[in-house]
Order: structure tokens, then C-alpha cells, then sequence
């Protein structure tokens, strides 16, 4: 398989519904990563967070961080455990 061939999946995570200045950022450089690279298939997953879905991973994330468990660390660790998953809303062309 040509690596022009294999497909890249993007993964944004959003805990604002989908309102944020990130989420908008992200589609713009998927567009232009888009129009840069054609014979690429580039992949936009937006995965919206919840923040009941937040609390039920938390006690999960908090027990993976270290060395520090500072509220920053919980976001950026939540963030990371939910893009793992990858479940989320492809975005349309």
C-alpha cells in the first residue's frame, strides 16, 4: 500500500459541545490539510465530551496520572483517553 494511499485519522476532542475556538481550529487545518494533500483521505473524528462522561472516567484518569494531579492534568489526561477511544462524529467533506 502507497502511503498516499493509507488514510489519517485527526481526533479532536471538545468538552464545550463542540463550541470551542479548538474544534474550530481543527477543521480549519483539516480543510487545508485537505486541499494540501488531495490524494491523502484525511479523517476529522470530533468527539464531544460530556461532563457526566467526564465524571465517570475521572476516578480511571486520576489513578493513571502522574508524577502531578493538578486539575490541568486531569483535562489534558481525559482529553487523552478520550481521543484514544476515537469514538466520535466523522466530519463531514
Amino acid at each position: 500500500e502507497k502511503e498516499s494511499e493509507c488514510e489519517i485519522d485527526l481526533i479532536n476532542v471538545c468538552f464545550n459541545s463542540g463550541r470551542s475556538p479548538d474544534r474550530h481550529t481543527a477543521v480549519q487545518a483539516w480543510i487545508e490539510l485537505c486541499q494540501l494533500y488531495p490524494n491523502r483521505k484525511w479523517n476529522l473524528i470530533c468527539v464531544n465530551a460530556t461532563y457526566s462522561h467526564v465524571e465517570e472516567i475521572e476516578p480511571t484518569v486520576l489513578r493513571l496520572l502522574s508524577p502531578s494531579r493538578s486539575h490541568m492534568d486531569l483535562n489534558i489526561g481525559c482529553a487523552f483517553w478520550l481521543a484514544a477511544r476515537g469514538v466520535g462524529l466523522l466530519q463531514p467533506p
